[in-house]
C-alpha cells in the first residue's frame, strides 16, 4: 500500500466523520473518538482494518470499503472491454470465447479469465 492510499483514505474518512455530524448522524464526541483512533493509522491497511471494526457501529464508514470495491469493479471491467475490443480485430473467435463467458458469469474475476485464457493473462501482464 503506498502512502498516496493512504492519503486518499484518510480524506474520505476525515470528509464521511464531518458529513455526518453534520446530519446530525453522530456527536462531536464520536466525531473526536473516530478521529483520534483514525489519526494512529500508519498505513492504508491499518485504516481499512479500523473501518472493517468500527463500520458496524458507525456504518457510514462502511461507504469508503464500498465505494472502492465498486471502483475495482469498474477497472477490471474495463480491462475485460479492452481485451476482448482488442481480440475481437485480431482474433475474432477468441474474442467472442472470452464475451460468451464473461456473459455467462458476470462475477467472473480477471484471474480466473486468466486461467482459462492465456491470451487474457498475456493482455493483462503488459
Amino acid at each position: 500500500m503506498n502512502k498516496n492510499e493512504k492519503q486518499v483514505l484518510d480524506h474520505k474518512v476525515v470528509e464521511l466523520i464531518f458529513k455526518s455530524m453534520c446530519l446530525e448522524n453522530i456527536n462531536i464526541i464520536d466525531a473526536a473518538k473516530i478521529s483520534l483512533i483514525f489519526s494512529y493509522a500508519r498505513n492504508a491497511e491499518d485504516i481499512k482494518n479500523l473501518i472493517h471494526i468500527f463500520s458496524h457501529d458507525y456504518p457510514f464508514l462502511a461507504k469508503i470499503t464500498d465505494a472502492q470495491a465498486e471502483e475495482i469493479q469498474e477497472n477490471q471491467e474495463k480491462i475485460i472491454e479492452d481485451f476482448i475490443r482488442q481480440s475481437i480485430k485480431s482474433d475474432p473467435t477468441l474474442g467472442s470465447k472470452i464475451a460468451q463467458e464473461v456473459s455467462k458469469n458476470k462475477n467472473i474475476s480477471i484471474s480466473e479469465l486468466a486461467e482459462k485464457f492465456p491470451e487474457f493473462k498475456s493482455f493483462i501482464k503488459k
